[in-house]
This record gives C-alpha cells, sequence and structure tokens, in this order.
C-alpha cells in the first residue's frame, strides 16, 4: 500500500509536472511566433520606408533643382537606403535568398545614384538624361522587387500569424484539459484509493471488535493487498494464536478449578486488604458443605463470621501472623449456618497474586478425629475397667460374701445396744454399696446383649417417670414439676426396654439431685427425625460448666460425694449397643438437656439399619 500510494503521488507529480512544461515551452514557442510575427511586421514597415525612400529621390530627380541639391539628395537617399537595408538585414539574415536580393536592391540603388552624381558633376546633360532614365528605371525595377518582398513577407506572416494561432488554441485547449479533466482524475484516483484504504481499514476495525468482544474465532476474509493483506494475515495469526491461548487457559482453569472443588478440604481465599481483611473471596463446594452456606452467601461473609466465639481472639492472632509473612496451623472452633460449632484445623497462610495480598485458608473438620481420639481414650479405659473387673471378681467378690453372711449371722444372734446396732447396719450397708460397685464394673466391662423388641417409647416414658414421680414425693423440700410433650406419630422402636428404661431411669435421678432439693422441673420431649426418634430430658438444676460437661461420660467421673462414676458410662454405652447416640447440653445456673438418638429399626447382627 505505501508503495502504491508513493507511486500514485510519483505519477501525479508527473502528470502535473509535464503539464506545466508542455505549457511552459508552448507559451515560450508562442512567444517566439509573436515576436516573429512583430518582426515581420517591422519588416513590412521597412519596405515601405525604403519605397518612400525611392520615391522622394524620383520626385527629387524630377525637378529643377541645383547641382548641389541632387548630389545631397543622391548622398542623402543612400544613407537612408542603407540604414533601411540594414534593418532589413538583422531580421533576414537566416534568409539567404532574401539576403542576396536586399544586397542587390542595395547595390543597384548605389551604382545608379553614383552613375547619377557622376553625370551631374561632368554638366554633360545628354549623359545626365540618359543616366536619369536609368535611374528611374532601376527605381522602378528596385519598386517591384520591394513589393516582391513585401508579398513574400506577408504571405510569411500570415503563415506565422496562423501557427500561432494553432499553437495559442492547442495550449489553451490543454489548460483547459488540465483545470478539468485532470482534478476529475485526481478526484477518481484519490477516491478509488480512499476505496480501497477504508475498506481494509473497516475490515481490521471490525476484526479488532470481534477480538474485544472475546470472538477469537473471527478471521479476516476481505481481499486485500500489500500492507494491508500483512497486517490481516497478522491479524489472522494473532487470531488463532490468541484462540489457542485461550483453549489452553481455560483448559487449566478447568483442570485447577476440577482440583480446587474436588478438593476435600475446604478452601477459603479471603482478601488481606486492611480496607477489607478477612472478606472471603472464593471458597469450593467443600467449605460450602462444611460450614452449610451457599455459594453466594459465603462470598458476601467474612471469615470472622465464620469463626466461634470462644475461638474469635485466637483467629485474630492467626491473621496476624499471616499478615506478617508466616504460614500458621491451629485447631479452633467454626461456627455452621445452624449456629452449631464443631471443631476445625485450619492451615493458613499469606498468597500474592497481580500484585494483591490475599490469605489462603485450608479447613478440615476434625470433628470425627477428635470422636476417634475420644473413642481409643474410652476404649482404653473400657479395657482397664474390665481388668479391673475381672481382677475385683476373683479377689474381692467371695470375701465380701463372706462378710456379708457374717455379718448378717452376728446381728441376728448376738444382742446389740442401740450403737451397736447401728454400726452394724452401717457395715453391711457399706458391703451392700461395694457389691453394686462391683456389679456396674461388671456390667460396665462386660454388657449384657440386648434382647431388641418393638417398643413404644412413649409408654416406657411414661413407666419410668411414674417411678421417679413417686421417689421425688418421698424427698422432703423437693417441689418437682413433670413436664411432657410426647410426639403423637412417634412409631415404635426395636430395643431392649429393660436396658432402656435404665438409661432413663439413670438420668432422670441425676436431674433431681441436679435440683438440690428445690423447686425445679423436669421435662421430657419425644419427635421423629430422619434417622430415627429423638429423646429429650431436661431440667432447670444447677447445671454444669464445660469443663464438667466434658467428662461426665467417663468411667468414674463423678461430681457426688458417694457416685460411683459410672452411671452416664454405662448409659452411652448401652445407647450406643443400641446404635444411636448420646449427648447433653448444660449452662451453670440453667440446667441441663440429655438428647438420645436410637433408630427405628435394627439388622439380624444388631446394627442400625
Amino acid at each position: 500500500m505505501k508503495r502504491n500510494v508513493i507511486l500514485f503521488l510519483t505519477v501525479m507529480l508527473c502528470c502535473f509536472f509535464a503539464g506545466g512544461i508542455y505549457i511552459i515551452l508552448s507559451f515560450n514557442k508562442i512567444s517566439a511566433e509573436l515576436k516573429i510575427v512583430s518582426v515581420y511586421t517591422q519588416v513590412q514597415t521597412l519596405q515601405k520606408k525604403m519605397h518612400s525612400h525611392i520615391s522622394t529621390f524620383q520626385d527629387g530627380l524630377l525637378q529643377q533643382a541645383s547641382e548641389e541639391w541632387h548630389i545631397d539628395s543622391a548622398n542623402r537617399y543612400i544613407a537612408e537606403l542603407g540604414e533601411t537595408a540594414e534593418g532589413c538585414t538583422g531580421c533576414h539574415s537566416h534568409d539567404p535568398a532574401t539576403m542576396n536580393q536586399l544586397n542587390e536592391i542595395l547595390e543597384r540603388a548605389q551604382t545608379s545614384v553614383q552613375s547619377y552624381v557622376s553625370a551631374v558633376s561632368e554638366r554633360d546633360n545628354d549623359v545626365t538624361e540618359k543616366t536619369l532614365l536609368r535611374v528611374q528605371k532601376e527605381a522602378r525595377e528596385l519598386h517591384w522587387m520591394i513589393d516582391s518582398l513585401t508579398t513574400m513577407s506577408s504571405h510569411r506572416l500570415t503563415d506565422r500569424a496562423i501557427k500561432v494561432k494553432e499553437d495559442i488554441d492547442a495550449t489553451h485547449r490543454l489548460i483547459i484539459a488540465l483545470v478539468i479533466i485532470g482534478p476529475i482524475a485526481l478526484v477518481g484516483a484519490t477516491a478509488i484509493m480512499l476505496r480501497r484504504f477504508t475498506r481494509s481499514i473497516s475490515a481490521l476495525v471490525k476484526a479488532t471488535e470481534h477480538f474485544e468482544g472475546g470472538e477469537l474465532k473471527y478471521r479476516i476474509h476481505t481481499p486485500m493487498k500489500n500492507e494491508f493483506k500483512l497486517l490481516a494475515d497478522s491479524f489472522n495469526r494473532m487470531g488463532h494464536s490468541l484462540e489457542q491461548e485461550r483453549k489452553n487457559l481455560v483448559s487449566m482453569h478447568r483442570l485447577y478449578r476440577t482440583l480446587f472443588e474436588s478438593a476435600g478440604e475446604a478452601i477459603c481465599i479471603l482478601s488481606a486488604e486492611e480496607e477489607n481483611l478477612g472478606q472471603i473471596i472464593s471458597v469450593n463446594q467443600a467449605a460450602c458443605n462444611m460450614y452449610g452456606f451457599e455459594l453466594q452467601e459465603l462470598l458476601s461473609m467474612n471469615c470472622m463470621d465464620l469463626t466461634a466465639e470462644e475461638s474469635a481472639e485466637q483467629f485474630k492472632e492467626m491473621i496476624g501472623k499471616i499478615l506478617a509473612g508466616e504460614w500458621v496451623s491451629r485447631s479452633v472452633s467454626r461456627t455452621r449456618k445452624d449456629g452449631s460449632s464443631f471443631p476445625a484445623e485450619i492451615s493458613a497462610g499469606p498468597l500474592e497474586l497481580d500484585g494483591r495480598r490475599y490469605i489462603l485458608s485450608l479447613a478440615r473438620d476434625i470433628t470425627e478425629r477428635q470422636q476417634a481420639h475420644k473413642e481409643l481414650l474410652r476404649a482404653n479405659q473400657l479395657s482397664i475397667a474390665g481388668q479391673m473387673a475381672v481382677g475385683l471378681g476373683h479377689e474381692i467378690k467371695n470375701p465380701l460374701a463372706g462378710i456379708k453372711a457374717t455379718l448378717e449371722v452376728l446381728g441376728e444372734d448376738l444382742e446389740l445396744d442401740d450403737y451397736d446396732r447401728s454400726m452394724f447396719e452401717r457395715a453391711r450397708g457399706e458391703v451392700a454399696r461395694m457389691e453394686k460397685l462391683l456389679k456396674s464394673l461388671l456390667n460396665y466391662a462386660r454388657p449384657p446383649q440386648p434382647h431388641f423388641d418393638r417398643v413404644d417409647i412413649n409408654l416406657l416414658l411414661e413407666q419410668t417417670l411414674k417411678n421417679v414421680e413417686l421417689t421425688a414425693a418421698k424427698s422432703a423440700g423437693l417441689k418437682v414439676t413433670f413436664t411432657r410433650f410426647l410426639a403423637v406419630d412417634l412409631p415404635q422402636v426395636d430395643v431392649d426396654s429393660a436396658q432402656l428404661q435404665q438409661v432413663f431411669l439413670n438420668i432422670l435421678i441425676n436431674a433431681l439431685d441436679a435440683l438440690e432439693d428445690k423447686e425445679g422441673r423436669i421435662g421430657v420431649m419425644t419427635n421423629v427425625s430422619l434417622k430415627g426418634v429423638v429423646i429429650e430430658i431436661s431440667d432447670t438444676g444447677k447445671g454444669m460448666d464445660e469443663a464438667t460437661l466434658a467428662g461426665i461420660f467417663n468411667p468414674f467421673f463423678t461430681t457426688k460425694s458417694k457416685g460411683t462414676g459410672l452411671g452416664l458410662s454405662i448409659c452411652q454405652r448401652l445407647i450406643e449397643q443400641h446404635g444411636g447416640s448420646i449427648e447433653a447440653e448444660s449452662q451453670v445456673g440453667k440446667g441441663t438437656i440429655f438428647r438420645i438418638r436410637l433408630p427405628i429399626t435394627h439388622t439380624s447382627e444388631g446394627e442400625p439399619e
């Protein structure tokens, strides 16, 4: 295109330059022709002047003048005729024929005049008369020769004038052509060039708009030449390269997104900018599942919104260390959408992308791991308890039975006063307590296998509550209100009724003890869940702190002076044998809630369905 533009401008300049040169040469030629015409006009004037000199000299010869006059007139005639002839010679120096005629006229005129002057000087009238006649004849011939030259000059003048007119007309036509056709040709050529230029530019601009809109498959198919063709080919190659690069990026993005979304850990990218610190930027599906929120809900939250109140300060400390450039790992308590808390292990550190600072957080729910750890500890405790139970069964059971029998015999045979009788009864009570402890140990270490029957849980709870109500009525100073919220549509459950009643009774007796001989309320509630039935037993007693609540299911853990610490441990063991679970919630001064979950049916092996 550049070469074409330069060639076009060069051709146009050459055309204008050639036209200008032609016009200049035409003007110069016309000027030269006009000068020649002017010269021919001067020639005619000189010819007329020569006629006048000759005629004046003829008239002077016919006059009867003095000799001196004739000689002076002849000399003056010859001088004037010579001057006029010199003017003609200057113009006709390039024409040999005309020069010869002029020289002949001048020589004959000089010869005739000199003959006449000589005749006048000799005063010979006959000679003078003859010479005069001859001079007059020569004058007539000179007139004829001058007329011949005049005629020839007139013809030449006419030819020159016609030629000059033709040249002027040709130049005029050329100027008109250049003035009219030149701009039209220039405009036409410019329009053609602009059309090709704008068509190519429009195609390139259109391609740019398609690329800007993300349509990288677009290609330029408009025919182009020269630099525009090279540019179009470059655009097409660039579009192909960008399309391949985008495909690679999309493929890599899908790969990383798949890895990101399929990760088992909850991955969160948080803002580390001061004005938006902790704002959630991106999360994977595992995070949504862990916290129970939808993706858009999490993206509108701050990481502190997912932190349990008891771990808030610890989490802030983690953020500070991360901003200092450290990678940290902590076990903190997190909060779900439903408000429940769970333990999580978080590993987080700084991340920088495109000049912006972020925090990369990896979180794992360690509830099961902690539960497994608790189960391991509990298994160890069960093993120890089993070993103790076996040892006590062999070493204590028989001697203890002998002591009990001896005390009973002595109590019947001996006559004792009241004090001694009370000591005997006290000893028998302690023996009975030791038997109970031993029995509890044996039951805890080797619990009896449950015998499953279809049981109405509501009815079983009512029977247990009646027994507890009788016990509460016998306690002086204790005023208890029992409330029931039993589900009407509660299905029957496969359980061992004796073992389950033992669990209910143990929890309800603990609830009575928690009231501490004061006024309070004990409530029971049943309902249906997706996995079975739920039984809740609550009281408004003194409640427990977190440390106490964490240890209530551990063997030998008790807050009672006469407790064995095995009651709730046995309850948990029995519920687990039914395929269920038991948990407790408590607040100091507000009371405690025990929540038992049981499956509805069991397989033949006793596993829940």
